[in-house]
């Protein structure tokens, strides 16, 4: 893999990101705002120290499988959270298995490319992101009333939660030895990013969807139904293309990241895409989306900061009882 740019590194990091955001089930509350932001400034704090220092990670082979056996998991719980959040109109056009076998297909062909053509599609996803943002805000703008978005505390513990579904946090270490630029600026405008797209879609979901878009199953995709801009053109269409593009970003790269450190641990190996799809595609039907869910919120803290912390330390100590 050759080294990639800050702003495809923060653009992959957005994307797999705001994915999470998208897929959230429900907003009980404004108080969901305040735990998010408060779990994404501890991230924050947790990882600038870490990122300083060199803790020589993927030196040890059991790190690297280690890391590619979460990110396997990471896959298979994303697919079953695309089975269950694509919105209707995605799979009322073929059918929910033709739609599914497309998708998969094209993860295929998408994630045997490699991950440095995932970060070169990924400004232009992020782009698309972007205009699909303005364009639900400029529907949702007329429907806003700000009254509704008061202080309360329903929803914080939800918001909190999030903090271990940052599957993007441990993608930043694989990558972190390919960027060409500054890790921590990078690191800095992804949490900043984050937090206004997280606020955004709050406010807009109890302001101007209201008790609907916050009771209804996934938000996102409720408040895209209720702002519709242009007149007498609905623009279903272009969250349908933005939610496809994303979930085959969040699979190219979850099973890119598995494929590039199995082959760097075991150079033999090559083309493992394939095997690597199939895997995730049997984790996902047989473990379901719960225990996979567990199995990601339990290992995300210890890749994203008890390994790294773990030895930098004991690299730290080796040089000061070296010295």
């Amino acid at each position: 893999m050759n080294k990639i740019t800050s702003c495809q590194l923060l653009s992959l990091l957005l994307l797999q990101g705001i994915w999470e955001i998208l897929c959230i089930p429900s907003i009980p509350g404004s108080g969901m705002l305040w735990g998010a932001l408060g779990a994404y400034l501890v991230q924050l704090l947790l990882l600038l120290p870490l990122l300083h220092g060199e803790t020589g990670l993927f030196r040890r082979k059991w790190v690297g499988l280690v890391f590619a056996g979460y990110f396997l998991i990471a896959g298979a719980r994303n697919l079953c959270q695309i089975a269950s959040a694509a919105p209707d109109a995605l799979l009322s056009v073929s059918g929910r298995w033709t739609a599914a076998a497309l998708l998969l297909v094209t993860c295929l062909y998408t994630s045997a490319a490699g991950i440095k053509a995932a970060a070169r599609c990924a400004p232009l996803t992020l782009g698309l992101l972007a205009l699909s943002v303005l364009i639900l805000t400029a529907g949702a703008w007329q429907h806003i009333v700000p009254e509704r978005f008061y202080w309360e505390r329903g929803g914080i513990r939800e918001g909190g939660a999030l903090f271990f579904t940052a599957a993007e946090l441990p993608m930043l270490w694989v990558l972190r030895h390919r960027l060409e630029g500054s890790a921590h600026r990078t690191l800095l405008g992804y949490t900043l990013a984050k937090s206004g797209f997280l606020a955004l879609l709050v406010f807009l979901c109890i302001t101007a969807g209201g008790r609907l878009a916050q009771s209804a199953d996934y938000p996102f995709f409720t408040l895209t139904a209720l702002s519709q801009p242009l007149q007498g053109q609905r623009a279903d269409a272009l969250y349908i293309l933005l939610f496809v593009m994303l979930c085959v970003m969040q699979i190219t790269m979850q099973a890119g990241l598995t494929a590039h450190l199995l082959e760097e641990l075991f150079p033999k190996l090559r083309h493992t895409a394939p095997a690597i799809l199939l895997t995730m595609l049997g984790l996902s039907g047989g473990l379901g989306f719960r225990t996979l869910d567990g199995l990601t919120a339990m290992l995300l803290p210890v890749l994203a900061f008890g390994i790294p912390c773990t030895l930098l330390l004991l690299g730290q100590l080796k040089r000061r009882a070296a010295a």
